[in-house]
């Protein structure tokens, strides 16, 4: 799942896709503000377009709540509001360390009330709700979030490694989540963290394979059976160990069936490739109903386990 969408701090989709390759986008010029009033505004410059990052956040959340044990609806709430405001005051930091025109000044002071606000909302959950266990979940979030900042600046976010490790500081709201739900942190919470990080992991050697390879009908079995190789092995690697967490007892034994349908949706275009043009939105569309699919799979395995 790609993590972000073209904005006036990154570039746009290519036919090849270059920057998925691991190519540095070109650095960019110094913005002038100009017919489109999405450049004029710097509130809307603050606003992450990164379409794959908002699943990602969401459907963590959603799949965190969904599993937790029992849930503390206000404390989920403000969990929501601090995780969606830190995630908009991220990208407005890296905005502004990248605009060089007269919206600057005011995304600078736009990131430092996203900033506090986040934070107010992170104090009311570890001082209002006394949930201390988010402080150590924070640190583990923050160090991927950390290079993957660091890989964005250098523009070299759009590489699998890069996605990966932001995928992975994103899928910490899943555990955070369902900890704020059932105000305990234990082998249950884990399990489901483990298993979402997995899941949306899963889509980067999957949507690269579509998007580098771009499999066709007239392309050889060998050939396709070769490229898509990553992705099946991480699929199939991946079922593999919720199986085992689910004999283990970290995780309900039929949690393993939450991940199938993306396997399937991975061998799919290795076995028979889509037909027609090809199409980066409808990846997109398609990655997201899986992700809505796994959501609600995760809510019916656990909540019948």
């Amino acid at each position: 799942m790609r993590l972000d969408a073209p904005d006036e701090t990154t570039q746009p989709e290519g036919a090849a896709r270059s920057s998925q390759a691991g190519e540095s986008p070109p650095q960019e010029s110094v913005a002038q503000p100009g017919n489109s009033p999405f450049l004029r505004s710097p509130f809307s410059a603050t606003i992450p377009r990164q379409h794959g990052a908002w699943s990602i956040l969401l459907v963590g959340y959603a799949v965190g709540v969904a599993c937790a044990s029992r849930v503390n609806g206000w404390a989920a709430v403000v969990l929501l509001v601090a995780v969606v405001l830190g995630f908009i005051a991220r990208h407005a930091a890296v905005t502004y360390l990248r605009i060089r025109d007269a919206r600057r000044a005011a995304v600078g002071r736009l990131t430092v009330v996203y900033g506090l606000l986040a934070l107010g909302a992170a104090l009311a959950l570890v001082l209002g709700f006394g949930l201390l266990l988010l402080i150590p979940i924070g640190v583990v979030g923050a160090v991927p979030a950390g290079i993957s900042t660091v890989l964005e600046r250098k523009r070299l976010d759009r590489t699998a490694i890069g996605e990966i490790i932001g995928i992975i500081g994103l899928s910490t709201v899943v555990i955070a989540a369902g900890y704020c739900a059932s105000g305990t942190l234990g082998a249950r919470e884990l399990g489901v963290w483990g298993i979402g990080t997995l899941f949306f992991c899963a889509s980067v050697p999957h949507v690269r394979y579509l998007v580098r390879f771009r499999p066709t009908r007239e392309t050889p079995f060998g050939e396709r059976l070769s490229a898509g190789s990553p992705s099946l092995l991480f699929h199939v690697v991946s079922i593999a160990i919720v199986g085992w967490l689910g004999q283990a007892g970290v995780a309900p034994s039929l949690a393993f069936v939450a991940l199938v349908p993306i396997a399937l949706k991975a061998l799919l275009p290795v076995l028979r490739p889509p037909t027609g043009e090809f199409s980066i939105k409808r990846i997109g569309f398609v990655e997201l109903g899986h992700s809505v699919l796994f959501a609600v799979l995760m809510g019916l395995v656990y909540g019948l386990g």
